[in-house]
């Protein structure tokens, strides 16, 4: 066990680290002098994450819409939201010493996790009982447990955004957007992990460069055909993995979204496809031409 005294005014600096900065027809990007990798990877991030929701809002949403408001931004953290044009907010924590993408699987032990998604599971049943949902929970227990990928730190509270589950039946009948869910810091402190004690400024090792996620989600580089690729993660939600695929020379952008079962994704591309398996820290893949392996690659982890 250990004390939460302190963690506020840890998270909560006056000064930020990282500064952004927006060029006309450009994404806004974070700057720092003595961090040029980390925001590298964050701006990398980011900009595929925005890349992947730009093409699906078509012309809708442009660049120019981007805007970016952190919550916390020290030399441990980034943590912000992410508006366009259209669409929710998406939400991002970075390590703010590597750029590395920090999930809650990365702050948060086993037993904290199972913790969340109880109560996130007695939360939601009793907004949908107060706010008399049309659609109801019942049933969905599995798909709320797995609903909590969107969530942004603040500098006191946890707080979760579901976007999935119970939404529209066989009627037609739909809910209202799912009210987020917030958790005081006070309350999930405790079942923080070795990596969320350190970026919480709680302890002071392993130092933050040496931190390493345990989660799938984040940005993967390496070469296809001698090619430099970028590789951005979502987190998983059940069965589903998104992302975007970046082939640097030539500057394409392939978003996709594909069935993640057993560490294996299958992305397609016209008359070919990229057979993936993920694992914490590394990627390895082929590419495939209907059953012809054409060439295998390897991805490491940003």
């Amino acid at each position: 066990m250990f004390s939460l005294i302190g963690i506020l005014p840890a998270l909560a600096q006056n000064k930020d680290y990282f500064k952004v900065e927006q060029a006309a027809s450009s994404f806004p990007e974070f700057q720092h002098k003595r961090a040029q990798k980390a925001v590298k990877n964050i701006n990398t991030y980011l900009q595929l994450a925005a890349t992947k929701t730009l093409i699906n809002a078509g012309a809708d949403s442009t660049i120019a819409n981007w805007t970016y408001t952190t919550a916390v931004n020290n030399k441990r953290i980034l943590s912000l939201s992410c508006q366009g044009a259209t669409g929710p907010a998406q939400h991002f924590l970075f390590n703010a010493a590597t750029g590395s993408l920090i999930s809650l699987q990365d702050l948060f032990s086993v037993n904290g996790l199972a913790y969340i998604k109880r109560q996130m599971v007695r939360i939601r049943q009793q907004q949908a009982a107060d706010l008399r949902f049309p659609v109801k929970p019942e049933g969905q227990e599995k798909c709320m447990k797995s609903d909590i990928q969107e969530f942004l730190l603040t500098s006191d509270s946890l707080i979760i955004y579901p976007a999935h589950c119970f939404n529209t039946d066989s009627m037609g009948n739909t809910n209202p957007q799912p009210e987020r869910v917030a958790f005081p810091m006070a309350s999930v402190g405790q079942y923080l992990s070795e990596y969320g004690t350190v970026i919480m400024g709680i302890a002071k090792k392993p130092k933050l460069k040496k931190l390493r996620a345990n989660s799938v989600a984040g940005l993967y580089e390496g070469q296809i055909d001698q090619e430099e690729v970028f590789l951005q993660l979502d987190a998983p939600f059940e069965k589903s993995l998104k992302g975007t695929l970046y082939f640097v020379k030539s500057g394409q952008s392939l978003p996709f979204e594909g069935i993640f079962k057993s560490n294996r994704l299958e992305i397609s591309n016209k008359t070919e496809r990229l057979s993936l398996s993920i694992y914490p820290g590394a990627i390895s893949g082929q590419r495939k031409a209907g059953n012809k392996v054409l060439s295998n690659f390897t991805l490491n982890r940003l």
